[in-house]
């Protein structure tokens, strides 16, 4: 075997004092950082999770009182129909309906009164709904409709694009005239 250089032996030495030195760190005390880290950010979390049941904890009499003044008066809050009778609801659900699609820049086709429907303490109100919108249109309406007080629900929502024939051109992207139907209903307190 051949002997190596000076220059040679130094940085073999320091080659394996380098090896020596990284091998332990990479095997050891890399593994133990990761894991201190995922320790670490566990327990934030579990501090900041302890922090928002505390919150919910120190709020739960006002959370008692809230519900139980609801369980006592349901029809009382915000949000359902009021009126003297099912029909007189219904034809204010109309004009209201009415205004919030010619707002939106839609034509109303048609409307049709639902028979009513008992649902334990309330009465649910609907509405069938025939229309006409551009997209834009439609977006702003349907979110007017479900965005309001008092709350109105949509079903059996149905979209179909009314393509416009004789164009030669393709159509802009929201141009073309969609016909929806739907239903939307409401609830008020039952006699």
């Amino acid at each position: 075997m051949k002997e190596l250089s000076p220059a040679a032996s130094r940085i073999v030495a320091l080659a394996l004092l380098g090896a020596a030195i990284a091998l332990p760190y990479r095997m050891v005390v890399a593994p133990l950082q990761e894991s201190y880290q995922e320790l670490s950010d566990q327990a934030a979390s579990r501090r900041d999770m302890l922090g928002r049941y505390q919150r919910l904890a120190d709020s739960r009499e006002q959370l008692r009182q809230r519900l139980q003044t609801l369980r006592d008066n349901p029809a009382a809050q915000a949000g359902f129909l009021t009126g003297e009778s099912e029909t007189l609801v219904a034809a204010e659900l109309q004009n209201l309906v009415r205004s919030i699609v010619e707002r939106g820049g839609g034509r109303l086709e048609s409307t049709q009164i639902m028979p009513p429907i008992t649902d334990g303490v309330f009465r649910r109100v609907t509405l069938r709904v025939r229309m006409s919108a551009d997209v834009d249109g439609l977006f702003r309406i349907l979110y007017d409709l479900e965005s309001m007080l008092p709350y109105l629900f949509l079903e059996g929502l149905d979209i179909v694009s009314r393509e416009r024939r004789g164009m030669r051109q393709s159509p802009q992207p929201g141009s073309s005239t969609l016909s929806v139907s739907y239903d939307v209903f409401g609830y008020m307190r039952a006699s």
